[in-house]
């Protein structure tokens, strides 16, 4: 079972996609790339309320389930915006010992400012 849902803008235009799917015995949460990847297993009793969200355009809700899952929406402005039109910067972390990378930070189109991905 795979199931793929646009993420909307303002506008109604698609900006990226979720996609919902079971595979090796688990249910799998997956989006459009942003700055990285994201890929997580949901746990099978949370599969139908991501669904409903997802389906009723719930973005405020989606992104309370995890900070990763929508980079394009802007908590303040309560919209998604197409990666293109975010200003992204690298967080970097002079204390780590491999890449020195700590996250990535954006501003949207309005100037608010939100961590994108950890």
């Amino acid at each position: 079972m795979h199931h793929r849902f646009p993420v909307l803008d303002g506008a109604g235009l698609e900006v990226a996609t979720i996609e919902l799917y079971q595979q090796d015995g688990h249910w799998w949460i997956e989006r459009s790339r942003f700055v990285t990847p994201f890929r997580h297993i949901v746990d099978d009793g949370k599969v139908a309320a991501l669904m409903r969200a997802i389906k009723d355009h719930q973005w405020a809700a989606l992104d309370r389930v995890d900070g990763e899952l929508l980079p394009w929406y802007c908590r303040r402005c309560a919209c998604n915006y197409a990666a293109e039109l975010w200003s992204v910067s690298k967080v970097l972390d002079e204390e780590a010992e491999s890449s020195g990378l700590d996250s990535h930070r954006g501003r949207c189109p309005q100037g608010h400012e939100r961590t994108l991905e950890a």
